[in-house]
């Protein structure tokens, strides 16, 4: 009999150490072939748009998908769906809002895992919505974070998200920003995480060795950094390259203007599989392009589903 789990138990149950472990594995087996990702179909019908993701995986027996349907002026929920591999059943039914914002953040947290400094100290965060603040949480689980800097254009959300911030996350100090500039200028890490449709960084307040995940955006014609920047990175993730060539605004763009090309984009799979180096040094610019994948669904679903029996 298939299993509801409710969002409520999946804020009982997930954490995000758990979602950034389950995301790591999940990569690995990937890596191995032995997990296969689909990528984000939108399904344009009368009603609305139903987006449609979908993964397998041979070690968990499982196959899932996940649908949502956005909507203007209301909230979009998102649903994921475990299936039992061997025989096709139904195995569970999850409420994914607050699970597809704890995966989003795994994913960053995973990504600045393997590529920022092991030093760094300092997060710049452009972007205060309702995916903010679990970016914060995951790179605050691998990095000592002693100082995030937060901008958004709009000043009540930006002092406002920093005293959410301060009651989630410990012994950090949190400031407000004036400008995208006086945000990053500073900061060893760089997570941008807005619906932006141009460029919210510049290269050109970027220092050396900074590593910068852009979480933001999963349609191709936005885009959340310059060519300049892309152009400036010794390594580019994504977590799924087919995926990339379709929503990644940054990315298209900048091959486009010959910036980069595709056979230099990296998977977040060979990465944390040791396929792929990390980065050499402490000057080093590294960047992880997140489109959110199907991948992680089934991955952070099962351990939720796992938790919960």
């Amino acid at each position: 009999m298939s299993i509801l789990i409710t969002e409520q138990d999946v804020k009982n149950l997930l954490t995000m150490e758990i979602a950034i472990n389950s995301l790591e594995e999940i990569f690995k087996q990937e890596s191995k072939n032995n997990a296969v990702n689909s990528s984000r179909i939108r399904i344009n019908l009368p009603e609305g748009i139903l987006n449609f993701m979908a993964a397998s995986s041979k070690k968990l027996n499982l196959i899932a998908t996940k649908s949502y349907i956005p909507k203007p002026k209301t909230s979009i929920k998102f649903y994921v769906q475990l299936y039992n591999a061997k025989d096709g059943n139904l195995i569970s039914t999850i409420e994914a809002n607050l699970m597809s914002r704890i995966r989003t953040g795994a994913a960053t947290g995973l990504a600045t895992k393997y590529l920022s400094k092991n030093d760094s100290s300092v997060l710049g965060l452009i972007g205060t919505g309702s995916q903010a603040l679990h970016q914060a949480i995951a790179i605050c689980t691998h990095r000592k974070i002693q100082k995030i800097n937060v901008f958004s254009r709009n000043m009540n959300n930006r002092k406002n998200f920093c005293e959410i911030i301060k009651k989630n996350i410990q012994n950090v100090d949190v400031i407000p920003s004036k400008t995208s500039k006086e945000c990053v200028e500073d900061a060893d890490i760089i997570t941008t995480i807005t619906n932006s449709a141009t460029p919210v960084l510049s290269s050109e307040w970027i220092k050396p060795g900074t590593h910068i995940n852009a979480a933001g955006t999963n349609i191709g014609t936005k885009r959340e950094l310059d060519e300049k920047t892309i152009s400036k990175a010794s390594i580019i993730i994504t977590d799924n390259i087919p995926q990339a060539k379709v929503e990644c605004g940054d990315l298209i763009h900048s091959i486009k203007q010959g910036k980069t090309s595709w056979g230099k984009i990296n998977s977040l799979s060979d990465l944390v599989a040791g396929k792929i180096k990390r980065r050499n040094n402490d000057s080093e610019i590294t960047i992880f392009e997140s489109q959110g994948v199907g991948l992680e669904d089934l991955a952070v679903g099962s351990a939720v589903y796992n938790l919960y029996i």
